[in-house]
């Protein structure tokens, strides 16, 4: 039989396959650390790299290494899946917030609401989940708004007071 191939996640994203020599070489210059969670056929979790013997050299003590149980995978390991924000909550939140600019604070707020909604669609496209994604679009375009508003009101008493 074969060698086993590998699997590991980094930066939210599940790469391989890939053999054990290619994982070790990845661990030894850094590109993978310790912590990065690691899958081969057999386990029935994704486990942090320095939990696993045969990743390790082989003068290397064996450290335990305490993962938070969040981190862990539950049932079938593969694929890996991050957990992704609410986007709804988050448009649901720019959307009032966008509101909340255009009556007080639109210099604020407004800023804040399009960021809010910039994220919201931003994690709507890398979960492929977009609902509220019109939610998101009116709470980018109000604060827009806002943010107008508030500078128009500030060139109107400028020029009030160059009236004077």
């Amino acid at each position: 039989m074969g060698e086993q191939v590998w699997y590991y996640a980094l930066d939210g994203r599940q790469l391989g396959p890939i053999d054990l020599q290619t994982l070790r070489g990845l661990l030894s210059t850094g590109n993978l650390q310790p912590a990065d969670l690691v899958w081969r056929q057999g386990m029935d979790t994704w486990q942090p790299a320095a939990a696993m013997a045969e990743l390790l050299p082989a003068n290397a003590p064996i450290v335990p290494m305490a993962t938070p149980a969040e981190t862990l995978l539950s049932g079938s390991p593969l694929p890996y899946e991050t957990a992704t924000p609410n986007s709804q909550g988050r448009a649901t939140t720019a959307l009032v917030v966008s509101i909340l600019g255009f009556f007080c604070f639109g210099i604020v707020l407004g800023p804040i609401s399009v960021y809010l909604a910039v994220k919201a669609k931003a994690n709507m496209a890398r979960s492929g989940d977009f609902t509220g994604h019109g939610v998101a679009q009116a709470a980018m375009v109000i604060g827009i708004i806002d943010i107008f508003v508030f500078m128009l009101g500030v060139l109107l008493q400028f020029g009030i007071m160059n009236l004077r």
